[in-house]
């Protein structure tokens, strides 16, 4: 940070809000901040952490590689206990049937 600075933000820094439709991001630039929009699902949400994960690579100079995602522990189900799962669903209606 240079010693004129007068503000704690990084010059690299980004700011993003949202109001009920759409997710708006502010990127710094050379001619003034330029300001993004994307609609607010889930689709627009993913698009505005590709560009993060893209600026992280540019500021960084190294990639981001996202964790590995762990494996789901497999758990074995006796035959009494998955048939008292059911009959238990089943007198609170979440599964209908016999």
């Amino acid at each position: 940070m240079s010693a004129e600075s007068t503000t704690l933000i990084p010059p690299f820094a980004v700011s993003i809000w949202c109001d009920l439709r759409s997710i708006y991001v502010s990127l710094p630039s050379q001619n003034g901040p330029a300001v993004l929009t994307f609609p607010r699902n889930a689709h627009g949400l993913s698009e505005v952490l590709r560009l993060m994960a893209s600026r992280h690579a540019a500021e960084s100079g190294t990639p981001y590689t996202a964790p590995p995602v762990a494996p789901r522990p497999t758990v074995a189900l006796t035959e009494l206990q998955t048939a008292t799962a059911r009959s238990l669903l089943r007198r609170k209606g979440v599964l209908g049937g016999p």
